[in-house]
Protein backbone atom coordinates (compact mmCIF):
# COMPACT_ATOMS: atom_id res chain seq x y z
CA UNK A 1 0.00 0.00 0.00
CA UNK A 2 1.60 3.09 -1.25
CA UNK A 3 1.85 5.94 1.59
CA UNK A 4 -1.09 9.24 0.76
CA UNK A 5 1.51 11.84 -0.40
CA UNK A 6 -0.98 14.44 1.05
CA UNK A 7 -1.36 12.89 4.49
CA UNK A 8 -0.45 15.40 7.08
CA UNK A 9 -0.19 18.49 5.42
CA UNK A 10 -2.01 21.56 6.84
CA UNK A 11 -6.02 22.96 6.30
CA UNK A 12 -6.14 26.25 5.59
CA UNK A 13 -9.84 28.25 6.84
CA UNK A 14 -11.46 29.70 3.88
CA UNK A 15 -13.94 31.16 5.75
CA UNK A 16 -16.97 30.53 8.26
CA UNK A 17 -20.13 30.73 8.02
CA UNK A 18 -23.60 30.27 10.08
CA UNK A 19 -25.41 27.87 7.62
CA UNK A 20 -24.16 25.27 5.62
CA UNK A 21 -26.00 26.98 2.48
CA UNK A 22 -22.98 29.33 2.63
CA UNK A 23 -20.32 26.58 3.42
CA UNK A 24 -21.62 24.70 0.96
CA UNK A 25 -21.70 27.71 -1.76
CA UNK A 26 -17.88 28.52 -1.21
CA UNK A 27 -16.97 24.95 -0.74
CA UNK A 28 -18.53 24.36 -4.54
CA UNK A 29 -16.34 28.34 -5.64
CA UNK A 30 -13.32 26.55 -4.23
CA UNK A 31 -13.89 22.99 -5.83
CA UNK A 32 -13.71 24.15 -9.55
CA UNK A 33 -9.96 24.63 -8.98
CA UNK A 34 -8.56 21.56 -9.78
CA UNK A 35 -5.21 21.67 -7.19
CA UNK A 36 -7.06 22.58 -4.48
CA UNK A 37 -9.03 20.01 -1.66
CA UNK A 38 -11.92 21.50 0.13
CA UNK A 39 -14.09 20.56 2.93
CA UNK A 40 -16.74 21.69 5.16
CA UNK A 41 -16.54 20.69 8.80
CA UNK A 42 -19.16 21.38 11.31
CA UNK A 43 -18.43 23.38 14.35
CA UNK A 44 -20.22 23.92 17.77
CA UNK A 45 -20.95 27.39 16.23
CA UNK A 46 -21.54 27.03 12.38
CA UNK A 47 -19.59 25.84 9.88
CA UNK A 48 -16.04 26.40 8.24
CA UNK A 49 -14.85 25.82 4.94
CA UNK A 50 -11.08 24.33 4.73
CA UNK A 51 -8.64 23.93 1.80
CA UNK A 52 -5.32 22.65 1.19
CA UNK A 53 -3.24 22.15 -2.10
CA UNK A 54 -3.55 19.17 -4.03
CA UNK A 55 -0.49 18.77 -5.28
CA UNK A 56 2.24 16.81 -3.89
CA UNK A 57 4.75 18.39 -1.86
CA UNK A 58 7.83 19.63 -3.43
CA UNK A 59 11.18 18.49 -2.78
CA UNK A 60 13.02 20.47 -0.71
CA UNK A 61 16.82 22.08 -1.85
CA UNK A 62 19.83 20.58 -0.16
CA UNK A 63 20.96 22.83 2.33
CA UNK A 64 24.71 23.89 0.84
CA UNK A 65 26.78 24.23 4.37
CA UNK A 66 29.71 26.31 2.93
CA UNK A 67 30.30 28.02 6.52
CA UNK A 68 33.15 26.05 8.49
CA UNK A 69 33.45 26.74 11.94
CA UNK A 70 36.60 27.09 14.16
CA UNK A 71 36.63 26.56 18.15
CA UNK A 72 39.81 28.67 19.64
CA UNK A 73 40.83 26.08 22.98
CA UNK A 74 43.29 26.13 25.70
CA UNK A 75 46.38 24.24 24.24
CA UNK A 76 45.35 20.69 23.65
CA UNK A 77 42.08 21.21 25.42
CA UNK A 78 39.11 21.30 23.01
CA UNK A 79 36.20 21.56 26.26
CA UNK A 80 37.52 24.93 27.05
CA UNK A 81 36.60 27.36 24.15
CA UNK A 82 38.11 30.69 24.55
CA UNK A 83 36.86 31.91 20.94
CA UNK A 84 34.64 30.65 18.38
CA UNK A 85 34.47 32.20 14.56
CA UNK A 86 32.96 31.37 11.48
CA UNK A 87 34.76 31.15 8.14
CA UNK A 88 32.96 31.27 4.73
CA UNK A 89 34.47 28.40 2.97
CA UNK A 90 34.06 29.99 -0.83
CA UNK A 91 36.16 32.59 0.22
CA UNK A 92 38.71 30.28 1.79
CA UNK A 93 38.82 27.92 -1.15
CA UNK A 94 39.11 31.46 -3.60
CA UNK A 95 42.04 33.13 -1.45
CA UNK A 96 44.07 30.40 0.12
CA UNK A 97 43.93 32.63 3.08
CA UNK A 98 42.21 34.41 5.48
CA UNK A 99 42.77 37.18 8.50
CA UNK A 100 40.49 36.62 11.17
CA UNK A 101 40.43 39.24 13.77
CA UNK A 102 41.05 37.88 17.53
CA UNK A 103 41.87 38.78 20.82
CA UNK A 104 43.69 36.07 21.88
CA UNK A 105 47.43 37.58 22.88
CA UNK A 106 49.82 34.40 22.24
CA UNK A 107 48.48 32.03 19.78
CA UNK A 108 51.23 29.53 19.91
CA UNK A 109 49.59 28.81 23.24
CA UNK A 110 46.03 28.03 21.93
CA UNK A 111 44.90 24.94 19.82
CA UNK A 112 42.19 25.48 16.91
CA UNK A 113 39.49 22.53 15.96
CA UNK A 114 36.72 22.52 13.78
CA UNK A 115 34.09 20.60 13.39
CA UNK A 116 33.32 16.66 12.09
CA UNK A 117 32.68 17.35 8.07
CA UNK A 118 33.54 13.84 6.83
CA UNK A 119 32.89 10.02 8.28
CA UNK A 120 36.85 9.47 6.95
CA UNK A 121 40.32 11.66 7.05
CA UNK A 122 42.91 10.51 5.20
CA UNK A 123 46.48 12.02 5.22
CA UNK A 124 48.67 11.76 1.71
Amino acid sequence: MEADPLFGRPWKIAGRFDTFEGADKKRKQLSSNKNLQVKVKKQKTGFVVKGRSAMGETPKKEKVRNNLKFYVTELKDPHFVLEKFFVEGNKLHNDGTIKIPHTIEDISKVSIYTTKIYDKYVRQ
